[in-house]
């Protein structure tokens, strides 16, 4: 693993042999939220390996820096509606 600040208060981890990366940690919420390349996991229920992981439903990460606000838009309707239909609250982080 190899590790760069990419910004102010940002840390990113990758492979230092391929460059994958991995994941990412604000400094300022260390221990509460950190973003984890789900491709990583090997996860009996797949690639979202819900066993493992909580999902925010309620909206996309950084969705003001979508190129595409047609995809950012289908990506979390199909976000929210997984979340309810499979009982998760539907919550966003931070509020």
């Amino acid at each position: 693993m190899k590790a760069y600040r990419s910004s102010e208060g940002i840390v990113r981890m990758f492979c230092g042999v391929c460059g994958a990366g991995c994941f990412w940690n604000g400094e300022e919420r260390k221990g509460v939220l950190m973003d984890v390349a789900v491709g990583l996991l090997d996860a009996e229920t797949g690639a979202r390996a819900e066993e493992w992981l909580e999902w925010w439903t309620g909206r996309v990460s950084y969705e003001e820096l979508g190129m595409n606000r047609g995809l950012v838009g289908s990506l979390e309707k199909g976000l929210r509606s997984w979340g309810e239909q499979s009982g998760r609250p539907v919550e966003e982080l931070g509020g």
